[in-house]
Formats: structure tokens, C-alpha cells, sequence
């Protein structure tokens, strides 16, 4: 399932008035989306009656966002993952740790420094595994969902446009226009480890009640973290899928270039991915490569014409290092 890029930085300013509500801060009171809507946002950009408008009210008074000018606020602007966390810590009014960084791609005396060293130390993000932060990703909306949750401590709520509650609107329309049935649809979701995997049945509910729909056809175990767990699983007749099978996330030349897996390649005249797409298949896990290349998605759909003797599947498998790549 494809993560969604947070294309409009006005939704997690909508996020951020949540907490304080909860919390009985001083802040506009809760009301109606009508009556935040009636507020002014003081930024051209922002019409009055734009559904964000309170909200990025409410973040410009505060000092959590200023906008790309006096004027302007850019609703649309892709939302970075320094962006985030530079907010939540004004949320949080600044605070000053003395924790180590521990990103490559943090230096410091950067605009973000301060903030992603406060991020990390309160365990709001964890990086990608490989020893980077991803200072101007774009923050995806399940990365937002859950860094907000453990900064929050509560969940996301469904009452936002384009959000957690899109399937129930958008998707149910287009079921009626189309005349479609429940059972004509396929739907994938997903459940993340933590609390959600320690109470299965109770995540499980959540998600059929934020979805308005009575089941889902899959149901994904997001990150089961540990390599012995595949035949653990498998032997339950749950399937295993890869999602980065080729590395990801800046570690696909490193794998692509292994003198254990290019030495195998060899042997079957066949090409490095192949032989990890190859690899994956045999031990029975589901492999999902990405490629915009015509050329690349035809190789790597070619993987039936060599098998790995069991030898060269020991190799593979002792190339392990218990790292985890995209964690956020």
C-alpha cells in the first residue's frame, strides 16, 4: 500500500489544536467547523471561510508557524520532516536537551538542529535506520499519524478533510454513484506494532470504525521487525510481503552491490536484483520492487528461469544484520 505524501502543511495545523484542547490550554474553544472556518487567518492566501482557517489562526498567534511571508502562508506546501518537528517544538515552547545527535544529516547550527535533537530525545522519531533523519522528506500521512500520536498520546481523530475519514466519504460516494456493493471492493489497511499489535482485536475494531465498514479484505502487520518471525507466520498461513526488498531508502546500491549476492549473480547469469528478488521468493515471502524503469520492471519480473541452491540461500541469509531501514 502506497504511504500518501501531507501535500498541504494546513492539516497538521489542524492537528496541533487538538491537544490543546484536550488539555484545557488557553486557545480558541473547540466548536464547529463552521465556526473556526468564520475566523480570520490573516494571511492572503487563507480565505476566511477555508476549513484550516482557525487552526492556522490559532498556530500564527501562538508563534508555531509564520508563514512564507508577512502575508502569504502556502496551505499547500509539502510538509517536511523538519518542518514537523521544528512546530511541535514550539508547541512544547522550546525546550533545550543535552542529547547526543545521532543523525548524519543533522549538522549543527541548522534552523531544524535543536528541534530534531529534541525530537529524538523524546522518542517522537527514530530516523530511518541507517543513521539518517531525512531532514526535507516529505513527511507521508501515516509518518504524521503516528509521530502526532506518541506526541499526543491520543489518536488521530476522523473529522478532518482528506484525512482519517476519506475512505468513509469519498469512497462510499463513489460506491453509490457506481452501484457498487461492499463485496466489489478490495480493502487494504494496516496495523503497527506497540500497542496496536499487543491488542490485535482492539486495533482491529478502531480500523473498521474509522473505515464505516463491517471488515477488510487485508489486513497488513506493519514492521514485524524480526527475520524469525517469517516462518513463525508463515506457519499460521499468513503471507509475508517485502515492501523494500532492493534496500530503500539510499541502501539499494549497497545491497545491488554485495560481493556475496554479485558473486551469485554471476553463477546464474542473472542480474543482482534478481537474485534478491529470487531469494525472497524461495523463503516464501511476497516481494514489492518499485522501478519507473520499463526496462528495470521487466528484469525484475523475470525471476523463474534459475533457482538458488540451498548453499547460496545460507549465504544470503547470513548477510543479516539486524538493521532496520525506515523507521520513523
Amino acid at each position: 500500500m502506497k504511504n500518501r505524501i501531507c501535500s498541504g502543511i494546513m492539516l497538521f495545523c489542524l492537528l496541533l489544536t487538538m491537544p490543546a484542547c484536550a488539555a484545557g490550554a488557553d486557545q480558541p474553544a473547540a466548536g464547529s467547523a463552521e465556526k473556526m472556518a468564520n475566523q480570520t487567518a490573516g494571511f492572503t492566501d487563507v480565505p476566511a471561510d477555508a476549513w484550516y482557517a482557525g487552526a492556522v489562526q490559532y498556530c500564527r498567534e501562538n508563534s508555531l508557524t509564520a508563514g512564507t511571508s508577512d502575508t502569504t502562508f502556502a496551505p499547500e506546501t509539502t510538509l517536511t520532516r523538519a518542518m514537523l518537528v521544528t512546530i511541535l517544538w514550539r508547541q512544547a515552547e522550546k525546550p533545550v536537551v543535552n542529547y547526543l545527535m545521532q543523525f548524519s544529516d543533522v549538522p549543527e547550527g541548522q534552523w531544524y538542529s535543536e528541534t530534531v535533537r529534541w525530537a529524538a530525545s523524546e522518542k517522537l522519531v527514530a530516523g530511518y535506520g541507517d543513521g539518517r533523519f531525512g531532514t526535507n522528506d516529505p513527511i507521508t500521512l501515516e509518518q504524521l499519524n503516528l509521530i502526532f500520536q506518541r506526541y499526543t498520546d491520543q489518536p488521530v481523530t476522523d473529522g478532518i478533510p482528506g484525512f482519517d475519514g476519506s475512505f468513509r466519504h469519498a469512497t462510499r460516494e463513489a460506491m453509490e454513484e457506481l452501484g457498487l456493493k461492499r463485496e466489489d471492493i478490495f480493502v487494504t489497511t494496516k496495523i503497527y506494532p506497540g500497542s496496536e499489535m499487543a491488542n490485535p482485536e482492539q486495533a482491529i475494531q478502531a480500523c473498521l470504525d474509522r473505515l464505516n465498514i463491517d471488515y477488510v479484505d487485508l489486513m497488513l502487520l506493519h514492521h514485524p521487525d524480526r527475520n524469525d518471525v517469517i516462518p513463525y507466520i508463515q506457519d499460521l498461513g499468513i503471507v509475508v510481503q517485502g515492501w523494500y526488498p532492493l534496500g530503500g531508502r539510499g541502501h539499494t546500491a549497497e545491497l545491488l552491490g554485495d560481493e556475496v549476492i554479485s558473486d551469485i549473480a554471476k553463477a546464474h547469469g542473472a542480474s543482482s536484483a534478481q537474485v534478491i528478488l529470487r531469494w525472497n521468493l524461495q523463503k516464501g515471502v511476497v516481494v514489492i520492487p518499485g522501478s519507473s524503469n520499463p526496462e528495470h520492471i521487466e528484469e525484475n519480473a523475470e525471476l523463474y528461469g534459475f533457482t538458488l541452491t540451498d548453499e547460496e540461500m545460507a549465504q544470503i541469509n547470513a548477510l543479516d544484520r539486524n538493521e532496520k531501514h525506515d523507521w520513523y
